[in-house]
């Protein structure tokens, strides 16, 4: 109904309860992050049968996102392509109600609780099993911000030899060293 109106609702920082009570009153989730993971406020927005319309960008977003079908993605930065889609749901309310319901129906199909838990649990066997086969091998992480820990640094970022950890070793102001 926002859409149909043209009310859009920007409320900034809220505790997490109130994010779910808007994600409810709400027809459209827009996030124009440059670099994202797998966001959580996309599942829980599509969950609460909000459209996605999203940054297009190298992460979980196309893992989640079927162009057109339960959400939409937008080159990063354009905002006017952002506007479009926001415009072409508010001229469409059956479109937006139907991609609606199959981002909600994507979240109940492959994001539950049990799912996830099925997919760690098999990750657990075959992990053990390639263990005891000897032929699991652990990929080098990334480490570019202490603080943070082994997580993949942004598309965009400029690696250097100190931000690369392989094993026990790892590059410290350009000398190899064991820790």
């Amino acid at each position: 109904k926002h859409l149909v109106d043209g009310r859009v609702s920007m409320p900034g920082r809220l505790p997490y309860d109130q994010v779910l009570d808007l994600l409810q009153i709400h027809d459209v989730l827009v996030l124009t992050s440059g670099w994202e993971g797998l966001p959580l406020a996309l599942l829980e927005g599509m969950a609460h049968g909000c459209v996605p319309v999203v940054s297009r960008i190298d992460s979980g977003v196309p893992e989640v996102i079927e162009e057109g079908q339960n959400g939409f993605t937008v080159p990063v930065g354009d905002y006017k392509g952002f506007v479009d889609v926001l415009e072409r749901l508010q001229r469409h309310p059956e479109l937006q109600n139907e991609v609606a319901f199959k981002a909600h129906e994507t979240i109940v199909a492959r994001y539950t609780a049990k799912r996830m838990a099925e997919q760690y649990a098999e990750l657990v066997r075959k992990t053990y099993a390639d263990l005891v086969e000897g032929t699991y091998k652990r990929e080098p992480s990334i480490h570019y911000l202490p603080y943070i820990g082994h997580v993949a640094p942004p598309p965009d970022m400029q690696l250097h030899k100190h931000h690369i950890r392989s094993g026990r070793q790892y590059w410290d102001q350009g000398e190899l060293k064991r820790s």
